[in-house]
């Protein structure tokens, strides 16, 4: 008999199969066999692969279709009133950079996805900037909501970054009427939004800098503003 194949998970151990999908609902189990190149069904002479647009209803279902702007709002105790220094951002997009998503990494179709989203609205006060931030994995149940405040006087910049991170990713090419998947190691492009404060930076996920080229720059504006006063 064959060894059995092991696949590694997010605290870094070999597991097998049944480990990997222990205590999954069924859209985890299928993104996660997204993930790993597992087919989702298999018969007797066709394998089928869940595809970008499959995994993306999956992030949709999970992000959900609630207001985020208001969630973050009542999180922060805060009134939309006190809050109109600049226009509130909201920054969305895939985390890439953290080691244990390297095998939760995949690119497809000319784009990479990972398995931990994240959704980030920040708002300016007139002493503060505030902060919501909600996270969650498309493979698990981890979900996560934090909120932070900054005064103007302790933030030394706004920034973005974007990084060539490389991951090993599993990669699905067609071939005639199916497709194969192999994992590679491919440069992954991760844009960061950050907040710099002395000895600390908040990051966020974002799917590009250069869409919120105008908000970036009213958010300096404002932060050099507010160091001149």
């Amino acid at each position: 008999m064959a060894d059995e194949k092991l696949y590694r998970d997010k605290f870094g151990n070999n597991v097998s199969l049944k480990e990997l999908m222990k205590g999954k609902d069924p859209q985890q189990n299928a993104a996660t066999k997204f993930f790993f190149g597992i087919p989702i069904k298999e018969g007797c002479f066709k394998k089928e692969f869940l595809t970008l647009a499959g995994y993306n209803e999956i992030v949709h279902a999970k992000r959900g279709t609630g207001n985020y702007k208001d969630k973050a709002l009542i999180k922060l105790g805060l009134d939309e009133d006190q809050v109109k220094e600049v226009d509130p951002v909201c920054f969305e997009g895939y985390r890439f950079e953290y080691p244990k998503l390297e095998p939760f990494s995949k690119y497809i179709d000319g784009t990479f996805v990972s398995s931990m989203y994240e959704i980030t609205w920040i708002f300016f006060g007139n002493d503060q900037v505030y902060v919501y931030n909600h996270s969650f994995d498309t493979t698990d149940s981890t979900e996560s909501d934090k909120t932070l405040e900054y005064f103007y006087k302790d933030i030394t910049a706004f920034a973005t970054s974007s990084d060539s991170v490389p991951r090993k990713v599993w990669i699905t090419t067609k071939k005639g009427c199916s497709s194969e998947t192999e994992s590679q190691t491919k440069n992954v492009n991760s844009d960061l939004f950050q907040i710099k404060v002395p000895g600390d930076t908040f990051s966020c996920a974002l799917r590009s800098a250069e869409e919120y080229t105008t908000a970036i720059s009213a958010m300096k504006q404002k932060l050099r503003d507010k160091k001149n006063q």
